[in-house]
């Protein structure tokens, strides 16, 4: 059987493009605490940041098998910032409000070659959500967004509906 590479820059960049198609600003929360992260220290509060990953913001944009690297500016001076893909809390829809648990949707859907770390790999699932949903961060506006105005995802246990569904699209077969 073939090694398969990680699909996470597939998805991530799947994400992050639909959001810029679509004129909706995209915000990063960040679990700063993880030793790998790297991004201007002073900004972080309470172990997290909100990063603005809008192309306008940034330069250098790298998507990686294992994060996202570019170069941000911070009062004034241009600072270089990395974020792995399991310290991505939320990636945040500022217009909306909405956030999906970028990071839990990142690491769930990992694929490896068989046999490879079979057992993490059932845990990943066992103890991610069924459906990444969006959820409600807050009425903010763009400059009021702090790691503290965004509550951590929470996936409610008797909700019936999905979030999501796939529906086959028969207009090709007409």
């Amino acid at each position: 059987m073939p090694k398969f590479s990680t699909f996470k820059p597939y998805l991530f960049n799947a994400y992050y493009n639909w959001f810029v198609d679509n004129a909706i600003t995209p915000h990063l929360l960040v679990d700063a605490s993880n030793e790998d992260v790297i991004v201007p220290k002073e900004h972080v509060h309470n172990n997290s940041i909100v990063l603005s990953i809008a192309p306008a913001a940034i330069a250098d944009l790298e998507v990686k098998n294992s994060g996202i690297s570019f170069k941000a500016m911070f009062h004034g001076h241009s600072e270089d910032v990395y974020v792995p893909y399991n310290s991505m809390m939320q990636l945040i829809a500022v217009e909306t409000g909405g956030g999906l648990p970028i990071g839990q949707a990142l690491e769930a859907f990992d694929i490896r070659e068989a046999g490879d770390d079979e057992e993490e790999i059932e845990e990943n699932f066992e103890n991610s959500p069924e459906d990444p949903d969006f959820m409600k961060v807050a009425d903010k506006t763009d400059s009021e967004i702090s790691p503290e105005s965004v509550p951590l995802p929470e996936m409610p246990e008797d909700d019936p509906a999905p979030a999501f569904s796939i529906v086959q699209d028969d207009t090709d077969n007409k």
